[in-house]
């Protein structure tokens, strides 16, 4: 789950950071756009499917942008 608030910076414009992620990764990167209809949910959930290398990658790229985008807020 990301916090809706840096979400924004895990999806990039255009969505180019989470195609990055894909592309880099070998993984299928997406977010989940059913469980937040309303678009009121604090978080927000980011699925990942490959395999267990690609997904582990994935998440590790997707962990390092949101530390980063941490950093830079505080």
């Amino acid at each position: 789950m990301i916090p809706s608030s840096i979400i924004g910076a895990v999806i990039g414009k255009s969505g180019e950071t989470i195609k990055y992620v894909s592309k880099k990764t070998g993984a299928v990167v997406f977010m989940d756009k059913e469980e937040d209809k309303n678009g009121d949910c604090p978080e927000k959930k980011i699925i990942i499917t490959g395999t267990r290398h690609q997904a582990d990658e994935a998440k590790k790229e997707i962990d390092f942008i949101v530390k980063q985008k941490h950093l830079t807020l505080q």
